[in-house]
């Protein structure tokens, strides 16, 4: 029977956070193997049996994973954990974090798929107590819910699955276990800040947001639910681009770090190699292109049958407060100019009546709530060295 080790700590039991579909591709896959111990802490426990089954897209079973234990309360499967795996939105992991505290031993390694979020900042009393920490740049495969609590499909990995650690020693050995146990090709990250700066959702989905309704105006109504791809606009990919480039003037700014595994979205769309009209349109036409599972945009029927933004939504209070403006914290810090961010997140503060903004400056009381540096005493370069620095030298 296989071992699987992180440094000298042998991985036997591991608890899963999270119900979702990732929770249930990650139950389906990890519950398979005889030699681990899987448990679920979930805020709905009653939907899940002890057998997790993965299907692919032919409706093929690929995996039966086990659960040794389902629970909502974080005494009964945290404690025994070697291994917590966080699979919920990002605005959440306050929350999540503050309910397992008192549970986590020290040397329990916590990992965040996706890692985003502001994970240093949240995670910084785990790692004082010994705790590693790891987080991925993205998700490791499209997946949809079948039957809750029982089925899952799995709509095939990516080609490689990204993964940095804190501390940075231990990262190749958790590219391993994560990759030998998801079967996926793990590349490990030499920053945890690549992890930071994926220029994945928190840019992605505000640029779109912003592009679909920056003129939306209150009682506005749409004749029908509006596609978050199929009709991506030059408009949504100008913005996506500008925010884009200003992340990039950013990880050029930390050049003691090696930041170049935070791809460009130029580079990760492929638009380079795409001959002819100009970036702005190759990126609408590659997005356009592209099959996704949730293409729908987050929306509300209502009783006339038309439908309103859903302001409820993760797009909206994930991304834009534990994504967007994050990445805009670390660029004011580090002095690189934001018009795009800012354009962004000033309609943001002021459809949702936040307080991000002050004088026309990113430094709004709001803030004041977010895992953000500057709540971190990080107002410089070097602050930003010293106290990644010093998280690694706590191991």
């Amino acid at each position: 029977m296989y071992t699987w080790k992180i440094g000298e700590k042998t991985i036997g039991n591991i608890c899963i956070i999270g119900g979702g579909n990732e929770g249930h591709y990650f139950l389906a896959l990890l519950g398979s193997r005889p030699e681990l111990n899987i448990s679920l802490l979930t805020s709905r426990p009653e939907k899940f049996g002890y057998e997790v089954i993965s299907l692919n897209t032919t409706n093929k079973i690929e995996t039966v994973g086990r659960i040794a234990k389902v629970s909502s309360d974080p005494e009964e499967v945290i404690p025994s954990a070697d291994m917590i795996i966080i699979l919920v939105p990002s605005n959440t992991y306050p929350g999540y974090l503050n309910k397992i505290a008192p549970y986590v031993q020290p040397g329990t390694i916590l990992g965040f798929i996706p890692g985003t979020g502001g994970v240093e900042f949240l995670a910084k009393p785990f790692i004082e107590r010994g705790c590693p920490v790891f987080g991925s740049q993205r998700v490791p495969s499209g997946t949809k819910v079948i039957e809750p609590g029982h089925k899952v499909e799995s709509l095939g990995s990516r080609k490689d699955f990204r993964i940095a650690a804190i501390p940075g020693s231990i990262t190749k050995d958790v590219c391993a276990v994560i990759g030998g146990l998801l079967q996926i090709n793990t590349v490990p990250l030499p920053h945890y800040l690549s992890v930071t700066f994926t220029p994945s959702n928190p840019i992605l989905h505000t640029s779109r947001l912003y592009g679909l309704f920056h003129n939306y105006t209150e009682g506005e109504e749409y004749n029908e639910n509006l596609s978050f791809y199929k009709q991506w606009d030059n408009f949504s990919s100008e913005v996506l681009l500008g925010c884009n480039d200003e992340l990039q003037s950013c990880c050029i700014k930390l050049s003691q770090y090696n930041l170049s595994q935070v791809s460009s979205l130029r580079e990760h769309y492929e638009i380079c190699r795409v001959p002819g009209n100009t970036d702005i349109e190759k990126m609408t036409n590659k997005i356009r292109s592209l099959v996704y599972l949730k293409d729908l945009v987050p929306m509300l029927r209502i009783d006339s049958g038309k439908f309103i933004p859903n302001f409820e939504s993760r797009y909206f209070t994930e991304d834009f407060p534990y994504g967007l403006s994050i990445l805009r914290s670390f660029c004011g810090i580090c002095g690189t100019e934001t018009p795009y961010m800012d354009t962004v997140l000033g309609w943001y503060d002021r459809m949702f009546t936040k307080n991000y903004y002050f004088n026309g400056k990113f430094c709004g009381k709001g803030l004041d709530e977010l895992p953000l540096p500057q709540n971190y005493n990080i107002s410089s370069l070097e602050d930003i060295y010293m106290y990644y620095d010093k998280l690694e030298a706590l191991f």
